[in-house]
């Protein structure tokens, strides 16, 4: 699952800072995903946002099983499936959750490429509408021309400055 990949379809939600050109860099450290995701914000303006994502054990429950969950700064961990990918291509990614009393449902398309197969849109909205996902909210995500992304060197800058980040902020809590 490690690569490049672009987000094409997504349901817009606040809790993304990355609005247009979204490109997402995965990268495997042993233990987990860190994900650098790039593009255009709101207004235009370049912007990165760090995630990682790992996998969680529930403790416990006798037929719970394994799942993904995502950690970002300033949003609570949320958990994640990938329901459909081939790996090569495209993935289909869905998360739902419950907020402040309210069910939030998140779901994308990814795609190797700033264009995605319509062959690969097919599968992931197959597998969407198999779970009742309203395929309504899905809107198309920005890719193209205008959309600029960094070089492999920019991004590897990129996640070190993230580790730094990160080991900074692990410092800062275990002191407490």
């Amino acid at each position: 699952f490690c690569g490049i990949w672009y987000q094409v379809e997504e349901v817009p939600n606040t809790y993304v800072d990355v609005k247009q050109c979204i490109r997402l860099n995965y990268t495997w450290d042993g233990i987990q995903f860190d994900v650098v995701s790039e593009g255009l914000d709101e207004d235009g303006q370049l912007v990165d946002q760090f995630t990682s994502i790992s996998q969680v054990q529930p403790q416990g429950q006798t037929h719970s099983r394994p799942y993904l969950q995502i950690r970002s700064p300033n949003v609570p961990p949320v958990p994640c499936h990938i329901i459909n990918t081939n790996y090569i291509s495209f993935a289909c990614i869905y998360s739902c959750f419950e907020f402040i009393g309210l069910k939030v449902e998140i779901y994308s398309v990814l795609s190797r490429t700033p264009k995605a197969a319509n062959s690969s849109l097919a599968a992931c909205h197959g597998s969407f509408q198999e779970l009742d996902i309203d395929l309504e909210s899905l809107q198309l995500v920005d890719q193209g021309d205008e959309c600029w992304y960094r070089d492999a060197s920019q991004s590897e800058a990129l996640k070190t400055r993230r580790l730094t980040i990160t080991q900074d902020s692990d410092s800062a809590v275990s002191d407490r």
